[in-house]
């Protein structure tokens, strides 16, 4: 099906050389180039990604989104294809390392952590990350290669897993339908992506997605959608993710859907700063710096991350950090050579406080607490004989509610005329942004 000579063919899409000729796609449509010019030679719509064939150098293999596999010749004969042991010559020289990352996302936040690894024998050792670098962690022994693991893959990409391989009792879910049916838009989502370097520097990513929201909650986000040089493929086997999870930093991955739980190595104490820049968040930073909140680490499961914070909404409570709006935090610690600093302390007296309601006007000792007074009235010093609190490890300033130019933000003056007082300017106070400076602590 020739197109007509002259149409434009964008030099902006992906293009690669093939059997000496050059072929292009646009999503819609495959071209393909010679002497007099670019031809439209095929129309297979919704192409996620198109590759050389492996095997023939007149046609080209594409990935649609349906997930299925088709070939495509010069001639422009479209067929089912199959693509014969695809990570064979990719593990054949043993594998280097992986990259894992993973990433939560919707219409408010998107939330990502990445990990490294390499491997080392039988092992595999975190490297250099977005977390926490130049950190070298021995993680489990792999008791299935990874090797041997994505061989496995090559040869059963195709097939659909049982409920069994999930631990779960044939009846107990419609894995096909769950994975294979539309389950309309969705705002919300988490996912991952795997990138296996081998030992001749070649590379192969592995991707999968979650639509959460949408009944889509099965074990590791399957299917699989594999891409390399020669091989573009998806499996439903969850046997990569059954030899990866025992590497995996503790809360990174779960059974259900990813997580904020993804920030690995948080400690009960640790504070966590957020940056939001609306309504009361855009006023705070405009008087007095980048953050504009922040809530106390209380405990983390392999499900989530509990925090402890005030907020208008609820005042004191205590929520998992993945309902937190999805602004992801800045990490801070109180540094290790801090005097009689007591976390079990710290978290217990935050307790004590959930019910109290969010102090609008800011004040000391009103029987309410905004975000960093109640971390200023958590971390004490030392608890005297009697349960006397003592002295506060952070220093409460004479608050400032002006902007760099010395003006009041409306924001500030409306919310305060409602309230019916003057603007607490000078009364000793803590913000966000302040508690962050402090020599005490120290950025993760």
């Amino acid at each position: 099906m020739a197109r007509e000579r002259g149409e434009y063919v964008s030099d902006a899409l992906p293009t690669f050389t093939h059997g000496g000729r050059t072929w292009r796609s646009d999503g819609n449509s495959i071209y393909m180039q010679d002497a007099l010019g670019w031809y439209r030679i095929a129309k297979p719509l919704g192409i996620r990604e198109m590759l050389p064939d492996p095997d023939r150098d007149d046609r080209v293999v594409i990935l649609l989104y349906n997930n299925k596999n088709y070939s495509v010749d010069t001639a422009g004969r479209i067929e089912p294809y199959v693509y014969r042991q695809p990570l064979a010559s990719f593990v054949e020289s043993g594998l280097k390392g992986v990259i894992i990352k993973t990433y939560v996302l919707g219409c408010f936040h998107y939330d990502e952590h990445v990990v490294a690894y390499v491997r080392e024998g039988d092992r595999l050792r975190e490297c250099e990350n977005t977390v926490d670098s130049n950190r070298w962690v021995t993680r489990s022994v792999v008791a299935d290669s990874l090797e041997h693991t994505l061989l496995r893959l090559g040869e059963k990409y195709s097939q659909f897993p049982s409920p069994r391989d999930f631990g779960l009792e044939e009846g107990d879910v419609d894995l096909e339908k769950a994975y294979l049916s539309d389950h309309g838009w969705c705002t919300s989502g988490s996912g991952y992506t795997l990138v296996f370097i081998n030992r001749r520097g070649d590379t192969l990513t592995a991707r999968g997605h979650s639509n959460v929201g949408c009944g889509n909650y099965f074990p590791w986000m399957l299917p699989m959608t594999f891409m390399g040089d020669s091989a573009a493929f998806v499996t439903y086997q969850p046997m990569l993710w059954k030899a990866l999870l025992p590497m995996m930093p503790e809360g990174m991955m779960h059974r259900s859907f990813l997580s904020n739980s993804s920030l690995v190595g948080l400690r009960p104490g640790d504070l966590l700063f957020f940056a939001d820049s609306k309504g009361m968040g855009r006023a705070i930073k405009e008087s007095t710096g980048n953050y504009t909140h922040v809530a106390i680490v209380e405990s983390t499961t392999r499900d989530t991350v509990w925090v402890i914070d005030a907020t208008p909404e609820e005042g004191v409570a205590r929520r998992p950090l993945r309902y937190r709006r999805g602004f992801f935090p800045d990490v801070y610690r109180l540094k290790a050579d801090i005097p009689n600093a007591d976390m079990e302390v710290v978290i217990n007296r935050a307790r004590s406080f959930i019910g109290q309601p969010y102090d609008n006007a800011f004040l000391p000792d009103n029987g309410a607490m905004y975000c960093s007074e109640l971390v200023y009235e958590c971390f004490l010093d030392e608890f005297h004989s009697g349960n006397y609190p003592g002295d506060h490890l952070f220093e409460a300033k004479p608050m400032n509610w002006r902007n760099a130019k010395g003006k009041l933000p409306r924001y500030w003056k409306k919310h305060f005329r409602k309230l019916k007082m003057s603007v607490p300017e000078g009364v000793p106070g803590t913000n966000p942004t302040d508690l962050s400076r402090s020599p005490l602590l120290k950025k993760l």
